[in-house]
């Protein structure tokens, strides 16, 4: 598994972690086709991602973090669940993005949201209540899945 990029999103306090890789290749309107290759980016480093996510919580910067891609739900389960194993040691909040429409238990027991549902054209972007984050569609949704 490879991560492309971070960002720190101050607006909605997270660290944003982008993975490579989607299969579907597919989604008209999709934010980031350049992380369609899951060759894009460097393997994952546990440790180092630990330590980043401390050091920016230690001065108060983030209260989640966010898995977006590409597609996360198209890694290998088991790296994937490592990683947010990781991030959960380190936060109360994880966000998961994806288009796909459910998230596999494994992965469900692990984070606390998700952004499911792909972006549909000529769709009206809105405000999810749910966790104040404008989403492209009513067709995309966030659920609460585990605490």
């Amino acid at each position: 598994m490879r991560i492309a990029g971070t960002e720190l999103n101050l607006k909605h306090k997270a660290l944003e972690i982008y993975l490579s890789g989607c299969k579907s290749h597919s989604c008209v309107g999709c934010h980031n086709p350049e992380l369609w290759d899951f060759a894009v980016g460097d393997n994952v480093d546990i440790d180092y991602l630990e330590s980043k996510l401390a050091a920016i919580q230690s001065a108060r910067l983030v209260n989640s973090v966010w898995i977006l891609g590409g597609e996360p739900l198209d890694q290998d389960m088991d790296e994937l669940c490592v990683l947010l194993r990781a991030m959960k040691n380190h936060t109360h909040k994880i966000v998961l993005w994806t288009h796909y429409e459910d998230v596999p238990k494994p992965v469900a027991k692990l984070v606390q949201y998700a952004k499911l549902g792909p972006y549909v054209s000529g769709g009206e972007p809105y405000v999810e209540p749910l966790l104040g984050i404008q989403l492209a569609n009513k067709e995309q949704r966030i659920v609460r899945l585990y605490t």
